[in-house]
């Protein structure tokens, strides 16, 4: 499943994983994190212990198997993959002691890996060794469509063994996000030990809450985050704060903006992108910005070639940029209101503000 930064991507997988749990249905997942969980060297032994907790005959095997060789962890991708996972699975399936006809796993921001090429390798390592006789292992990647992910399961052996789920930015998601939203509050309400069938907060209120995350899950889940949080005691105060929030300019408003983990989550996407294309990513990015986003230039029929005319960049230079700004290339109104929140002038044109700006 690959779409944009906050589309929902990692509510979906966890909503997975939950279900899994409540069913005791065998499973392993691995949460790529920045800072937290973002090293590869780490992704297949996490998935091996999984493994030992769900199947006592693979955690026998494999802990005798570690006693006598303990550089195993310390091997290459590759070497960990097929000496903790692989070979003990199929010595065990030989036994005639497998993990059952299929074994869920899911991998949730594999883009948020550390080693770019990590990421690509693990994507690889895995598809290389799907074969009739491999261990049943079901796998369910989570991730921004990050140009070299997207070039590697573009690849013919990998693309004829997976099936792609692109989870966009719409409000067709409204009615789903009111519902996330509505179970939020009930649990919010639960917590504070509020009666039973208690109404809040108001049809109205939720309306505005639907319509500011404008399709976008992690800013519902970011909303309900701050209101459940302990800061104001009220909860009706903390909800008036993130609506007032939603609606207030990033450097306009006289208190912290309550979203500021959501423009953390897009400073951190841009953070990731390559040093030498900053300036024309930059560059791009105001433009966009400045004509109302990329829906609203779609929207006035305005193509490619017209922007790279704009611009001055070759269709080849603008589908390097489009593919680095992949995971947000469709503007948020809370990441428009960043970038533009210093001294662009949303009333001039594109080259109106250039020409302001040498002077």
């Amino acid at each position: 499943m690959k779409g944009p930064a906050g589309v929902g991507k990692s509510a979906i997988a966890q909503s997975c994983v939950e279900t899994l749990h409540e069913q005791s249905v065998p499973f392993a997942a691995f949460f790529f994190s920045v800072n937290k969980r973002d090293q590869a060297e780490r992704f297949f032994p996490s998935i091996a212990y999984q493994l030992c907790l769900c199947f006592t005959d693979f955690r026998d095997h494999l802990n005798a198997k570690m006693i006598n060789d303990k550089t195993i962890v310390h091997k290459s991708l590759r070497g960990q993959f097929q000496e903790l996972i692989v070979k003990p699975l199929k010595e065990l399936m030989r036994r005639g002691k497998g993990v059952g006809s299929r074994f869920p796993i899911f991998v949730d921001g594999l883009d948020e890996c550390r080693d770019k090429q990590a990421q690509c390798d693990i994507i690889q390592i895995i598809t290389e060794a799907i074969q009739p006789d491999a261990p049943p292992l079901c796998w369910a990647f989570f991730s921004r469509p990050e140009p070299h992910i997207e070039a590697t399961f573009a690849q013919p052996y990998v693309t004829a063994l997976t099936n792609t789920i692109f989870l966009p930015i719409s409000r067709q998601e409204d009615a789903e996000i009111k519902l996330y939203l509505r179970s939020g509050f009930q649990t919010i309400l639960r917590e504070r030990n509020f009666p039973l069938g208690y109404r809040w907060p108001s049809d109205r209120d939720l309306k505005r809450l639907v319509d500011v995350s404008d399709g976008l899950f992690n800013f519902a889940a970011t909303a309900l985050r701050i209101i459940r949080s302990s800061v104001w005691v009220d909860p009706e105060e903390s909800l008036r704060q993130v609506l007032d929030g939603a609606s207030t300019p990033y450097e306009g408003c006289s208190s912290p903006n309550p979203f500021s983990p959501l423009d953390g989550l897009y400073s951190r996407v841009m953070q990731g992108l390559p040093a030498e294309m900053l300036h024309a990513i930059a560059h791009f990015l105001t433009y966009l910005c400045n004509q109302g986003g990329s829906t609203a230039l779609l929207w006035r029929g305005v193509g490619v070639a017209s922007i790279c005319n704009v611009l001055g960049y070759s269709e080849m230079q603008m589908r390097g940029l489009c593919g680095q700004l992949s995971a947000v290339i469709f503007l948020h109104e809370q990441w428009r209101e960043l970038v533009l929140a210093e001294d662009v002038d949303e009333t001039c044109s594109f080259l109106e503000y250039q020409w302001n700006r040498r002077g």
